[in-house]
């Protein structure tokens, strides 16, 4: 929350995006997909809205990680209560996962679904299409994506998931995990991230390589990138320094 309030108070316009990896079991007593769980959902999009003094915030708002997205009802119901708690502008985003088919059928057999559902978002779709979003009137996501660390060739990788996902899959947003990393590095994922704020308190940040957008800003004008340039630091405190990379 508190990262997420300080990328509002440097940009306002900032689409902000909340999604449950897990709840605790007390919340509907070891079953996700219950009213309670819709309710204790609800209640941290209603703090989100709070901190940030907008209610259009969260901007979005997922099911489960890389989960089961649980039924019709179950999404129905969280529109529903999202609605109730003033949270109109808040757009539900499913599966989350790699589900396609299964959310574009309920779409197809069930309009309160097929409105209650903003996009529909997989999770490195590569050239996984999905072209009957299209036809239920959703949109078509990379809800996560790119997932390496930054470096040149991460900055390569996540110029070629912009454009493959655009072009091939006609995919109208891609979610880099992340964008800047700030995880203890005992993490087994330790720096997927465009960037590094290990200590983001404190104002200090890492830009480990040269800015990853530029394969997609120069890429199409034939522009030949320039050598990868060194680090501009070499220790993040005050837990050391980001992951160092074959070509360094």
């Amino acid at each position: 929350m508190w990262l997420m309030a300080e990328a509002y108070k440097r940009n306002p316009d900032v689409a902000t995006f909340i999604l449950s990896w897990g709840v605790p079991r007390w919340v509907g007593n070891g079953s996700y997909f219950s009213a309670e769980n819709i309710a204790y959902q609800v209640g941290y999009a209603k703090c989100v809205a709070q901190t940030l003094g907008n209610s259009n915030h969260p901007s979005y708002i997922g099911i489960w990680n890389e989960r089961s997205w649980g039924s019709v009802d179950y999404v129905v119901s969280l529109r529903g209560a999202l609605d109730a708690a003033g949270l109109t502008a808040t757009r539900i985003v499913v599966p989350d996962g790699g589900d396609c088919n299964g959310v574009t059928g309920a779409a197809k057999a069930n309009a309160s679904y097929a409105r209650a559902v903003y996009a529909l978002g997989e999770h490195y779709p590569c050239k996984r299409d999905c072209p009957a979003t299209a036809e239920v009137g959703m949109k078509f996501w990379a809800s996560e994506d790119y997932s390496t660390v930054a470096d040149w060739a991460g900055g390569g990788c996540w110029g070629r998931s912009l454009n493959q996902n655009w072009v091939l899959l006609n995919s109208t947003s891609t979610i880099a995990w992340s964008t800047i990393w700030s995880v203890y590095p005992q993490d087994i994922y330790f720096g997927n991230g465009l960037m590094y704020a290990m200590s983001p308190w404190s104002g200090h940040y890492d830009v480990v390589r040269s800015p990853p957008s530029f394969p997609l800003s120069s890429a199409r004008r034939g522009v030949t990138p320039p050598p990868p340039p060194r680090p501009t630091s070499t220790r993040t405190p005050p837990f050391g320094p980001p992951p160092t990379t074959a070509n360094s």
